[in-house]
């Protein structure tokens, strides 16, 4: 059985928009959630339940994104263009604004997710 040259494309598009709904939905259902704009009408372990699995969610479409990007015949991808910012040919200005929105600033891991994004980098730099 052979693909179309255009179903990894589809499938990377697909996965970054849903990655991206899901991401958004997650943030603005932890805004609900702290700000207690629900009220008392939802039960709270299920109210934090559902923000869980949609941030989980979210990192799971993000990573099958990734994986199926450099499949994609279109735009080549390395694995130095996936990990360290501004190293892609292909639009470095946008992709770079994709590898910031990696780490929140101000969310509570962002200390050890920027510590172990710095390292990852480091590694990949050394690597390529």
């Amino acid at each position: 059985m052979h693909l179309d040259p255009k179903t990894w494309w589809y499938i990377s598009r697909a996965t970054g928009f849903v990655g991206w709904a899901l991401l958004a939905a997650s943030v603005l259902w932890g805004l609900f959630v702290t700000t207690k704009t629900l009220g008392r009408s939802a039960p709270p372990s299920w109210v934090l339940d559902l923000h869980r699995h949609l941030g989980g969610l979210a990192v799971a479409f993000v990573i099958v994104h990734l994986a199926v990007l450099p499949l994609d015949g279109y735009t080549h991808w390395g694995v130095g263009d996936l990990l360290v910012p501004m190293a892609s040919a292909w639009h470095p200005v946008p992709i770079a604004f994709a590898h910031a929105g990696r780490v929140p600033p101000g969310s509570p891991s962002d200390a050890h997710q920027v510590s172990t994004w710095r390292r990852l980098s480091r590694a990949a730099s050394d690597i390529l």
